[in-house]
């Protein structure tokens, strides 16, 4: 793989490692607003946000480490499909925050801005494998002569 490529690919990479390493800290630190939209508005029990937000550190570490980098992809694209499928079904694309809301939860989740963060990740993650799916152990549409 040329310098270019490489370059290109932790270029492409580092966008989903900062927000999936941000959004997973937040979660499993109790932030009000990550505590306010799993549990109020998602209606998911308490033990969901810490593992989702494990999961999340996990992937962004994974994302750093080249012989888990075709796992963490498949792992954040899926994750996102699911955070994308919340924002489309349930949350909607734009979050609007009640306000009997506890205060300080409007300034973290209110707006498009988690939508718009989980479209970046599911990007870079794709982006990413297609430019190291030569590195990636099982290739499945390559056929042998």
């Amino acid at each position: 793989m040329s310098n270019a490529a490489t370059i290109a690919s932790w270029v492409t990479r580092l966008p989903a490692v900062g927000i999936l390493g941000m959004a997973g800290f937040a979660k499993v630190s109790g932030d009000s607003g990550s505590v306010y939209l799993m549990e109020e508005l998602l209606g998911a029990p308490g033990f969901a946000r810490y593992a989702l937000g494990a999961v999340e550190i996990v992937l962004a570490v994974a994302l750093l480490v080249p012989k888990t980098l075709p796992y963490a992809c498949f792992g954040a694209m899926l994750m996102m499909l699911g955070a994308i499928g919340s924002h489309l079904f349930k949350l909607g694309i734009s979050i609007e925050v009640p306000e009997t809301a506890p205060e300080g939860v409007a300034d973290s989740i209110a707006g498009p801005s988690l939508f718009v963060m989980a479209i970046v990740v599911f990007l870079s993650a794709l982006l990413t494998a297609c430019l190291k799916r030569d590195t990636f152990p099982h290739r499945p549409c390559e056929t042998s002569a």
